[in-house]
C-alpha cells in the first residue's frame, strides 16, 4: 500500500503514482470527448440548429445524480469495510500466529537450558534435549511454511482469479459461479504451489506478478512435503496439521503445565479464524447485480451529461469544464471503489501479503535471538558495543564466560566499537 504525509497538499495534488486522478488515461479521454461534445450542442443551442436540445428544466438530471451519487458512496462505504476487515484479520492472523510461535520456543529454549545446565546427564536426558531440537527447528520450518502458504493462498483467491481471467481468460469465463470456477482447473491462472527458497528475511523480496511469488522459508519441505502440498486443495491446514503433530509429540517432554501448552494451540486456532476471514473477503467479490446496475447508471448518466450541462449554463468555457469535472469526479470515486474491494490486487493501494510474510519471519528471527541472548548473555557481551560500552563505564575489561570453561573474555575482542549516537 502507498504510505504517504497528508500535510502537503501541494505532493497530494501533483502525485501521479497510484492517482486514480491521474491513473487511467482511457477515462481522461472519456471525460475530454464528453467536454467536446457539451461545446458542439452549445453550439448548436447559439445557432438555433434543429438539433439543439430544448430542455425546460433539469429535475430528470437531478434526480438521476442524485441517486448515481448515493449508489456510488454507498459502494465506496461498503469498499471500505471490505479493505479494513481484510487487513484488520490479517494483523490479527500473524498475531496470534506469531504469538503461538514465541509461547513454543520459549518452553523448549528453557528447558533445553535446564537439561544442558547439569553436570552429568543420563541417556534419558540426552533423548529429551535430542527431541526438543528437532522439535524447535520443524517449528521455525513449519510456522515460515504456514506463513508463505497463508499469504499465497490469500493472494490467489478468487477475486483475483477473475481479474487475472479479465486479461487471460475467454469472454465466456471472466463471469462465473464459483463452483464452475472451481470445477475447471485448467481456466486457474494463479492456482499454483508458490515458489520456496530456504534463507534469511533480508533474502524476501517483493515481485509485482500475480502468477508467480517467491516466499524465503526458514527450512525448505522434504520431498514428501512437497509432494504433499502440491497436490493438497488446502496448504494452509495441511501446514497446521504438521504444527500441531510438532507440538504435540514435545507435550510430554516439555516442563511447562499441560494448561499452560494449552495456550499455543488456542493461538494457532485463533490465527486460523482470522485466516478464513481474510478468504472470505479474497473469495467472495462484491455483489455482481449491484456493480452491474451501477455500471449501467453510470453509462446513461455520462451520455446525458453534456446535453443538460450545456442547455443550462450557456457557456464555452463553463460548460465544458463543469461537464469533464462532474464525469471524471464521479467515476474517480467509482475507480476508488473497485480499488478497495479486492485488497489483495495488483493495485499500489492494495495490501501487500509478501511484506507481512517477511515481517512474519522478522518475528521468528527476533524470538528466537531474544531467547539466545536472555540464556547466553556472556556471548553477547563480548559482541554488542553498547554492551561493551555500559560495562567499561562500569570499570569492567573482561567477562566470565561458560562457554570457555570459565576462562575470561576481553570485552573489546570484537569489532571496534560503532559509535553512539544519542537522540
Amino acid at each position: 500500500m502507498l504510505l504517504y504525509s497528508n500535510r502537503s497538499h501541494s505532493r497530494l495534488v501533483c502525485q501521479i503514482t497510484g492517482s486514480v486522478v491521474f491513473g487511467d488515461w482511457r477515462q481522461i479521454l472519456t471525460g475530454l470527448f464528453l467536454a467536446a461534445e457539451a461545446a458542439g450542442l452549445h453550439y448548436l443551442i447559439d445557432t438555433e440548429h434543429s438539433l439543439a436540445p430544448n430542455i425546460p428544466n433539469s429535475y430528470g438530471l437531478q434526480t438521476l445524480g442524485m441517486v448515481v451519487a448515493f449508489a456510488i458512496v454507498f459502494r465506496v462505504n461498503l469498499a471500505w469495510q471490505r479493505y479494513w476487515e481484510a487487513l484488520t484479520s490479517v494483523h490479527c492472523m500473524y498475531s496470534k500466529w506469531g504469538d503461538a510461535f514465541m509461547q513454543f520456543s520459549t518452553f523448549c529454549a528453557c528447558d533445553l537450558a535446564k537439561l544442558k545446565s547439569k553436570p552429568a546427564r543420563a541417556v534419558e536426558m540426552d533423548e529429551k534435549i535430542s527431541a526438543l531440537e528437532t522439535a524447535y527447528s520443524e517449528c521455525q520450518k513449519y510456522f515460515s511454511i504456514l506463513s508463505a502458504m497463508a499469504a499465497n493462498e490469500i493472494h490467489h483467491g478468487d477475486v483475483q482469479e477473475m481479474d487475472v481471467r479479465m486479461h487471460e481468460g475467454t469472454r465466456s469465463s471472466q463471469v462465473t459461479r464459483a463452483r464452475s470456477m472451481h470445477q475447471m482447473q485448467e481456466l486457474n491462472f494463479t492456482k499454483r504451489t508458490p515458489r520456496l527458497e530456504e534463507g534469511h528475511s533480508s533474502g524476501q523480496f517483493v515481485k509485482d506478478s500475480c502468477f508467480e511469488t517467491r516466499y524465503v522459508v526458514k527450512k525448505l519441505p522434504s520431498p514428501a512435503e512437497h509432494g504433499a502440498i502440491e497436490v493438497s486443495s488446502d496448504p494452509v491446514h495441511l501446514s497446521m496439521t504438521w504444527i500441531v503433530k510438532t507440538l504435540t509429540m514435545v507435550q510430554k517432554v516439555l516442563s511447562t503445565p499441560p494448561p499452560i501448552q494449552s495456550r499455543m494451540y488456542q493461538e494457532l486456532s485463533n490465527g486460523y479464524v482470522h485466516f478464513t476471514n481474510v478468504k472470505k473477503i479474497s473469495d467472495v467479490p462484491f455483489p455482481f447485480n449491484y456493480a452491474q446496475l451501477l455500471a449501467i447508471m453510470l453509462t446513461i448518466f455520462s451520455a446525458m451529461l453534456p446535453v443538460y450541462v450545456a442547455a443550462f449554463t450557456h457557456s464555452y468555457i463553463a460548460g465544458p469544464l463543469l461537464t469533464f469535472m462532474v464525469f471524471h469526479s464521479i467515476t474517480c470515486i467509482n475507480a476508488l471503489a473497485e480499488i478497495l474491494e479486492n485488497p489483495f490486487g495488483q493495485d499500489l493501494d492494495d495490501i501487500s501479503l509478501v511484506d507481512f510474510h517477511l515481517r512474519f519471519l522478522e518475528v521468528m528471527e527476533v524470538t528466537v535471538a531474544a531467547l539466545d541472548v536472555s540464556l547466553h548473555p556472556d556471548e553477547y557481551l563480548t559482541q554488542s558495543s553498547s554492551a561493551r560500552r555500559v560495562l567499561r563505564e562500569e570499570g569492567i575489561d573482561r567477562v566470565p564466560t561458560s562457554a570457555n570453561g570459565g576462562e575470561s573474555l576481553p570485552i573489546f575482542s570484537a569489532a571496534p566499537e560503532q559509535p553512539v549516537v544519542t537522540m
